[in-house]
Order: C-alpha cells, then structure tokens, then sequence
C-alpha cells in the first residue's frame, strides 16, 4: 500500500471540487510523516515546504485545553465535577451556572446554547476582559446541564478562564509550557512565529477575498486559537495514540498520564444526528476536546477545525496508530471530508487491525497456542480440557474440530502466530493473516467459550 498514492489522488481530488489557496494532507504514524500532499489554487505558488507551513487549526485547540484541565487535575490543583463557579469567583456566575461543573464544559453538556460558530468565531482576538459576569451571567442555557451534548465555544472560552486561574498564569502560557515545548511543537503556538505561514481566504460571489487576521492573546482563545503545522501535528496524534501502547512512553507520560490520555478520547456524550441546525449528519460521540465516530467499518477519534479563514481536521485510529490531517485556508474547508476520503482507502488496502488486551494477554495466548499444539499434533478430537462447558451445548463439537485443523492445516508451524485482543479474546494468524478467532469465558477457569473462523462474517 502507498501511503503517497492516497493522499496525491484523494487531495487533487477533493481540491478539484472544494479547493483553497493552499491545501496540505498528511499520513502519519508515531510522530513521523508517512506522505504529504500539498495542493495550490490558480494565482497562488506552490509552497516551499508544505509540511512545515503553519495553518490556524481553530477547534482542533479545543484538545489542548481540556489536556490542560486534566493535567490540573491530575496534580490535585482542581476536581472537574465541582461546579464552574468555584473556580472563577471573579465572574460571580448565578443561576444555571451553578449547576454546570468543568467536566460538562469539556464534554458540551452544559447545556449552553450551541451552534455558536459564527458568533465565536469572530471573538478570538478579544482580550480576556471580554469574559465577564455581565457576559456569561446572560449567556442562553437551551437545556438543563447533563441533559444531552450541544457544541459550545463559549464554554470553553470559560474553560479558559478556569485554566488561567488554578494554573496560575495564563492559559496560552501554560499549554505552550506544559503541553507545546515538553513534545517538540517548536513550530506550534498562538500567533504565526518562525515556521512559513499562510493568510486566511473567504470564498464571494466575486472571487477570492482576504479574511480577518486574527491576533490571539487572551485565555478565551484556547476555544480555536493555535497555529500549527503538519509536522507538529502528527506529533500531538502521537502523543494519544501511544496511550494505547502496551508500555506507553514515560516521556509522554510526564505531560499526561497515558490513563488520562485515553479518557479524553471515551466519549462523554452522544451527538445526536439531528443535533446541527444546518444539517442532518452521522451519530458520533464527545469526550473532552476529542470527538469519536465510525469511518467505514473502523473507529476514529479527533477533532476538526473551522474559522473565517481556515478549516482542519485531524484524526486517528487508536488500533493502527495512524493518523491522518488536513490543512486549508479558506473559510470553513471541509477538511474532515478529505481526511474521512482518505481513512476509507486506508482501510480497503490493509486489514482491520484490533486494539490489544489491556489485562490476561498471558492468559489468553497461552490458551490459543495450546489450541494450535492440539491441531499441529492431529488430535483426534476436540480437546474437552480448553473449552468452557457451554460449547458442547452451543456447537457441534467434531465439525468444529474439522474446521480448526482445516483453518491450520497448510500453515508451518513457525509461522502461526497467537495474539491477545480486546475483550478477552484472542486470534491465531498465519503469514500474517488472521485465521481462528476465539474469546474466553470470564470465570470458571478461562476456558474458550468461542471459536469461529475468519473470513465468515461476509
């Protein structure tokens, strides 16, 4: 499979249909780039160095801010189900906002009025006087806190707020210190710096027009204010997907523990496919400052981005540790149309790959190697001593066994291979391709309660 061929097709592609003046995507996987494809409208030079050239990433920031809070968190400096209002005493909130704790502000159930984008997104250049009592103290709740998710930018704009004030310095600050410089995001921060850039375009009637340029320096601007570039990028995926590691790095361990890492990614709320008041869109889910949902047959976390300007995407499969992105800079580009574009020819040019046994792998392969030394030494029978009582019940035991041997029968032993799977299951591969798949009882001894075969679900 070529990674290169996928991102070239798919973004010459998609910039045939919805172009910017310069569009960039990207493959990555543990930090390093695989491919880079990089796109320039009619009238505008190709870019010197696509993969470092910084782009406003607009929501996508939302991940930093709420790594931020549970770093906090971690270190016992705040509890995120105590309510807001105790950690902005300054704003004197009332009312509602009593109700609404921090963990609902990172996983949009506070109820808050949604779909702010417009409204929010021309906030970003406010200074930090702009969150005020008199503000939030009017601010629109449309439902009660915890009732159902409704995307936003003003709660974490507050979140913000809550950042600067248990860190005790501001928000900007902290996530670049604790978050930024510890991972080698040297390109990375609030406003263009070092790195190549490139300015914000508006589609019109009469062409393609300049945007605002946004100049961040307040806390609120942890809601969408980050300037980042692919590089970079593929360096925060990494810092998730080896969550999932079996001994996850100590390295990333020190900015946020790999638990916590993975909690932003479990989803706290359903987002309902009728939730957009523009659209009717897919059912996916939030957690905090990461969204979940299925591309195809696989589940993919992550987040997009969108200001008058921009637009974002990035997303990864905590299974493959891969990572896709996309960059462009006119108003709203779907970006998240071309990453999901991508996933998709992922997918059907590699197998489906499971995430590993957090706990038992042990157990789990030594029950499958004992299944495979049974079928390599031509058992006349099932053997009764590694299955659980039920599969006598549930199957017919001699055409099961006839189906292992034949599933084994052509593989060199030393090519089979037993691997431990999510679920306390595991599967027997030969050459590399998944062949028996099985799955344990949870007591009684941790016999096989399952067996089936690849290739028969169609």
């Amino acid at each position: 499979m070529s990674y290169q061929s996928i991102v070239d097709s798919h973004l010459a592609q998609f910039a045939h249909k919805r172009g910017a003046p310069h569009a960039v995507c990207a493959v990555c996987r543990d930090g390093k780039l695989l491919a880079v494809a990089s796109q320039s409208g009619e009238g505008f030079d190709e870019l010197v160095e696509p993969a470092g050239t910084s782009f406003r990433i607009a929501s996508m920031t939302k991940s930093f801010a709420a790594a931020a809070i549970l770093r906090l968190r971690d270190q016992g400096k705040l509890r995120i189900d105590d309510s807001v209002a105790d950690y902005v005493p300054e704003l004197r909130l009332t009312g509602q906002w009593q109700r609404v704790t921090v963990r609902q502000l990172l996983s949009m159930r506070s109820g808050l009025a949604s779909a702010d984008d417009p409204w929010a997104d021309r906030k970003l250049s406010e200074p930090d006087s702009f969150i005020n009592s008199a503000l939030l103290n009017q601010a629109q709740f449309s439902i009660g806190p915890d009732e159902e998710y409704q995307y936003s930018n003003l709660g974490y704009m507050l979140v913000g707020r809550v950042i600067s004030n248990v860190a005790g310095a501001s928000a900007l600050d902290y996530i670049t210190e604790q978050f930024l410089q510890p991972l080698g995001m040297d390109d990375t921060g609030w406003n263009y710096a070092e790195a190549p850039s490139v300015p914000g375009y508006r589609r019109t009637a009469s062409g393609i027009r300049a945007e605002t340029v946004f100049h961040v320096e307040s806390d609120l601007a942890v809601f969408a204010g980050i300037c980042s570039t692919l590089r970079d990028l593929a360096k925060w995926i990494e810092f998730f997907t080896d969550a999932h590691r079996k001994e996850p790095s100590s390295r990333f361990g020190g900015v946020l523990a790999a638990r916590s890492r993975r909690e932003m990614e479990r989803l706290q709320a359903v987002m309902h496919p009728l939730s957009s008041v523009d659209r009717v869109g897919n059912a996916m889910g939030y957690g905090y400052g990461l969204r979940g949902n299925f591309v195809g047959r696989e589940w993919f976390v992550g987040h997009s981005g969108g200001l008058p300007g921009f637009g974002s995407h990035m997303s990864w499969s905590q299974t493959r540790r891969i990572g896709v992105i996309a960059l462009g800079n006119v108003t709203y580009f779907r970006a998240i149309e071309l990453c999901n574009a991508m996933w998709l020819a992922i997918q059907e040019e590699s197998r489906r790959v499971t995430a590993p046994l957090v706990y038992g792998e042990e157990l789990v392969v030594s029950r499958g190697r004992a299944l495979v030394e049974a079928a390599l030494r031509g058992a006349a029978s099932l053997p009764a001593e590694l299955f659980s009582y039920n599969v006598p019940l549930d199957e017919e035991t001699e055409e099961l066994w006839r189906q292992v041997r034949d599933a084994l029968r052509d593989q060199r032993a030393e090519s089979l291979e037993v691997r431990a799977e999510r679920g306390f299951a595991g599967a027997i591969y030969g050459g590399g391709e998944p062949l028996v798949f099985f799955a344990l009882a949870p007591a009684e001894g941790a016999l096989i309660q399952k067996l089936g075969f690849y290739g028969e679900e169609g």
